[in-house]
C-alpha cells in the first residue's frame, strides 16, 4: 500500500490491500469508506484472493461510505459520491454516483 503526501483520511477509514492499493496525494478520503482488493471464495468464505490492484490518483474525494473494488482506477481529480459503490474506472476528473457508480454532470 501506498498513501501520497497530504492525503487526509476520515474517522473509520478501511484500507484492505490483498492486491496493491495506490492512493496519490492530496485526496480527501471522507469517513467511513472501505478500499477494498480482495473477496471471499464462494466455496470456501475462509478463503481470501485477491481482485486487482486499486490505483486512486492525486486530488480525489471518495464521499462519505462509499465503497472502491478491487481491480479499479480512479483519475486525478475525480469526485466520488456519497455512499457510491465504485466497480469500474473512474476518468480524471469525473463525477461518479450511485450503486454501481454512474457518471453525472458534463
Amino acid at each position: 500500500m501506498r498513501i501520497g503526501d497530504n492525503t487526509y483520511l476520515g474517522h473509520d477509514v478501511h484500507l484492505h490491500a490483498y492486491d496493491a492499493v495506490t492512493i496519490g496525494s492530496g485526496c480527501v478520503i471522507a469517513d467511513g469508506v472501505f478500499v477494498g482488493s480482495s473477496d471471499h471464495d464462494r466455496d470456501d468464505r475462509h478463503l481470501v484472493h485477491g481482485t486487482g490492484a486499486i490505483t486512486i490518483g492525486d486530488r480525489v474525494f471518495l464521499g462519505q461510505r462509499c465503497v472502491v473494488l478491487g481491480g479499479v482506477t480512479i483519475g486525478d481529480g475525480a469526485t466520488i459520491g456519497a455512499h457510491a459503490v465504485v466497480t469500474k474506472d473512474v476518468a480524471p476528473g469525473q463525477t461518479v454516483v450511485g450503486i454501481p457508480a454512474r457518471p453525472v454532470g458534463a
